[in-house]
């Protein structure tokens, strides 16, 4: 971590950034991401659910024992996969690396031949297996995993000590063990052993069973009783400190167990402690901690973020901002989990929002508005980019900070500022406890679903153009007042052509003699024309003073327009090649205002008594441009697109 400096927005700041050499001015990169594998080899990234040469299995337990040396990049293991079959099959097909031996197969206690056919497959014969038909395999394997990204098995000494870890999200976990590499399927049950030198500590999902000492090995035996996706199962050892908290909620009490490189410990028991109130608070949210029964916890590993392994996230930087992500993960990734990686922004955009909602409610609030506006800056500090991948088997784009992680987390908080927080709320619990979706996979259809049904009507409106479309609108808002009557004439522009027009609720907050009034109202057209009751002599208007759209340019100002109604324009040539253009406009007193897409004033003049004047556009690149008249007789936009001669 940088060190923090003492004004407000700069602790914000660089709680958020991290010392890993990023240089874009908002670093989602290392903020809120969890490790994601970013450069694996394409020939494992098969979308969506599932590698079309593996066999669909119903995994109910696996038994895992892995002989570990941290000082060693190397693996050796002995895995049983028990479960049905769910579809008739004459063989067994899983996922394990090429790179890894192995050395025998086991199908119900017998040894069987098995076939390596590339692609990272071991197919295991099964003849005539029958839907449903119940399978026990048992395989023994060995080799060093391949190095992909920033997992998928890591190997990297901490002050000189040997430590060792695992991440496999989101298509890693087949590098370093075999299993059914999807998101169709979690495993209901997991007894992992680690076995390795006895001066290190071995970590896992679940709750310590045993451990037992064997001379100079120990085994640490653990044991994880809640369904969880192949890609959250992980291992990490080295020579941890470990201590113990506990939150208390409604619900009950939660034990943290943390497992700490001696020389952070210090440092370390002081930045778990500050999250501890997180724990109540999305209880009340959202519900039990997901994983009550067990615990929950950090493991320190060699990376700068964090990933949120199912009951013990794995971390680096260790502080409020990561902690609190990797903690959301547990109700949004853990329990329910993304249904393709397509829908990944479920996980992502839903943890990032959590730890907005830790800022808001918790250390006073005094780090909620500094979040919304650097999460909002960030976000539109590039004009476009859509929340869902156009291509999942690109890493970086699936895993893209700007917008998995920062402007899904903005949708989310436009969503609730749509339906209103006890909707949002009780909706968002609706979604969480849903029996089909429940320690499972959702997809955004179900998600969606659950806001509808709470909301009353649909929001294919909302979730179109935030989802699959692009960018964001720029408001720019021009007010009058004749006796208790405000004006209000609100133009948008948006940042990318792919959304013209982002429909949506716009707060307005009014200033008179020092007293807030606030109102809102259905932006439906750029243009449109409001008016509220309000006494004469305001002292100021604002547009969504508090963020609950995502825009990066927000102007308004007293037009002292006497007129309620809008004027016609007329441009020529439209398009327009040359370096000028006519505007026709009434005989009156007006500002003119030349406008990119973004809400950017390029020139403003003023005329007096022109029916037509002429626009220089020297300098302007190709791109639609607005017009905007305000005028004695009233105020009018209009577009025009500006080309290149050839």
């Amino acid at each position: 971590m940088k060190k923090l400096t003492l004004t407000i927005a700069t602790i914000f700041i660089n709680l958020i950034i991290m010392a890993q050499g990023i240089h874009r001015p908002f670093v989602l990169s290392e903020i809120e991401t969890e490790a994601k594998s970013k450069s694996k080899v394409a020939r494992l990234m098969v979308d969506d659910n599932m590698r079309k040469s593996t066999t669909p299995l119903d995994v109910d337990w696996v038994k895992a024992y892995w002989y570990l040396d941290p000082s060693i990049r190397y693996i050796k293991g002995d895995v049983s996969l028990t479960g049905k079959v769910l579809q008739a099959t004459n063989s067994i097909s899983l996922s394990l690396s090429d790179s890894l031996t192995v050395d025998s197969v086991y199908l119900a206690d017998n040894r069987v031949e098995f076939v390596r056919p590339g692609l990272d497959i071991i197919e295991i014969p099964a003849l005539g297996m029958q839907v449903s038909q119940e399978f026990n395999i048992r395989i023994f394997y060995q080799g060093i995993p391949p190095s992909t990204g920033f997992g998928s098995f890591g190997v990297e000494p901490h002050e000189g000590v040997p430590a060792l870890w695992t991440l496999s999200q989101p298509y890693g976990a087949s590098d370093w063990w075999p299993c059914q590499n999807t998101l169709t399927d979690k495993i209901d049950s997991l007894d992992v052993y680690l076995i390795g030198p006895a001066q290190y500590v071995g970590v896992s999902n679940g709750l310590l069973a045993d451990t037992i000492r064997h001379g100079d090995s120990m085994q640490w035996h653990w044991k994880h009783r809640y369904p969880i996706a192949t890609y959250l199962v992980a291992i990490a050892m080295t020579n941890y400190s470990i201590y113990e908290e506990n939150a208390q909620t409604l619900s009950g009490n939660v034990l943290i167990q943390n497992f700490m490189y001696p020389e952070n410990l210090e440092s370390s028991m002081v930045e778990t402690a500050g999250i501890l109130g997180a724990y109540p608070m999305l209880d009340s949210l959202f519900g039990t901690y997901p994983f009550i029964k067990e615990k929950y916890g950090h493991a320190q590993f060699g990376w700068g973020g964090g990933m949120e392994h199912q009951t013990v996230t794995f971390i680096g930087g260790i502080n409020f901002h990561i902690m609190s992500h990797e903690l959301g993960h547990m109700w949004f990734g853990d329990m329910v989990t993304c249904g393709r990686w397509y829908d990944l922004w479920l996980n992502e955009g839903w943890a990032s929002y959590v730890t907005g909602l830790c800022y808001e409610n918790l250390i006073n609030g005094i780090y909620w508005e500094p979040w919304k506006q650097i999460v909002s800056d960030g976000i539109t500090k590039e004009p476009g980019g859509r929340v869902f991948p156009l291509d999942t088997l690109n890493v970086p784009v699936l895993f893209d900070s700007r917008l998995t992680y920062a402007k899904a987390s903005y949708v989310i908080h436009m969503l609730r500022g749509v339906i209103g927080d006890s909707t949002f709320f009780a909706a968002t619990r609706s979604y969480l406890s849903d029996a089909e979706l429940q320690y499972g996979f959702a997809r955004t259809e179900a998600f969606i679903k659950h806001m509808e049904e709470a909301y009353g009507s649909s929001l294919e409106w909302f979730f179109e153009p935030w989802l699959e479309g692009e960018g964001f609108p720029n408001y720019q808002g021009y007010y009058f007042q004749q006796g208790d009557s405000l004006t209000l004439d609100l133009f948008q522009t948006t940042s990318h052509v792919s959304v013209p027009f982002f429909r949506m609720p716009v707060p307005i907050r009014v200033w008179k003699d020092g007293v807030a009034t606030d109102f809102k109202f259905w932006h439906e057209k750029s243009g449109q024309r409001v008016s509220f009751y309000m006494p004469s002599g305001i002292d100021s208007l604002s547009i969504d003073p508090d963020r609950w759209i995502l825009w990066r340019e927000n102007s308004v100002q007293a037009s002292g327009i006497a007129e309620d109604k809008l004027v016609k324009l007329i441009v020529y040539p439209n398009p327009v090649s040359d370096n000028s253009i006519t505007l026709l406009i009434p005989n009156d007193k007006a500002d003119i205002y030349l406008v990119d897409q973004s809400g950017v004033v390029i020139r403003h003049f003023s005329v007096c008594n022109k029916t037509q004047v002429e626009i220089a556009l020297e300098g302007l690149s190709s791109g639609i441009y607005l017009i905007r008249y305000l005028g004695e007789s009233g105020s009018g936009v209009s577009k025009f697109m500006k080309i290149l001669k050839d």
